[in-house]
């Protein structure tokens, strides 16, 4: 069915083009290609290949909100939604999907984000008639490989237990990672901040 995946780039679409008459952000090509792979991989894990891959999403509070918190939310909850630097965008995969039906809970995931970004463009920018300089904050992606559970393969005693984990399956536990941050790479025993 293309409905949905319709309807979710038209979505994405329309926030592109608000970006692009925002004097804060601008129109970014790199994440209007972004928005178009992520709706095309959901409808190929929907339609082709049947859930085999789990888009999966993480967030923990950074220090950088404080900072400009018109952008990058005043609170936890407009933080979730704007403060890039606390995201990550994951992919899960299981390296046992329809080969070991016993083991395909458990997943290899992939991760993205970003750290260091005060403004939209830069770490240098005016706000309500103040100059602002963060430049000494270096701007980075992320990127992580770790462990995780994909709680739509595992069976239960009680249903409504696997029916409640499969509405949250979206949530990335914050299980060990590997982060690749810059020129560094670190071990996190549990992924809550950079």
């Amino acid at each position: 069915d293309i409905i949905a995946p319709s309807v979710a780039f038209s979505y994405l679409l329309s926030i592109e083009i608000m970006d692009g008459f925002s004097s804060g952000w601008g129109f970014s090509w790199g994440d209007l290609l972004s928005n178009t792979m992520g709706v095309g991989m959901f409808y190929v894990n929907q339609s082709i290949v049947s859930y085999w891959l789990v888009p999966k999403f993480s967030f923990y509070p950074t220090s950088y909100a404080k900072l400009n918190s018109s952008l990058l939310g005043k609170n936890t909850s407009e933080q979730i939604i704007k403060d890039y630097n606390g995201q990550t965008y994951w992919i899960s995969v299981s390296p046992f999907y329809r080969w070991n039906k016993k083991m395909e809970w458990f997943c290899i995931s992939f991760g993205y984000g970003i750290d260091g970004s005060i403004g939209a463009r830069s770490n240098v920018f005016y706000r309500d008639r103040q100059y602002y300089d963060y430049s000494y904050i270096k701007r980075q992606q992320q990127f992580y490989l770790s462990i995780d559970v994909d709680w739509s393969k595992l069976h239960f005693r009680k249903k409504w237990v696997g029916r409640w984990l499969s509405v949250i399956n979206w949530i990335k536990l914050p299980l060990p990672a590997f982060e690749w941050k810059g020129n560094n790479f670190y071990f996190r025993p549990l992924l809550f901040s950079n």
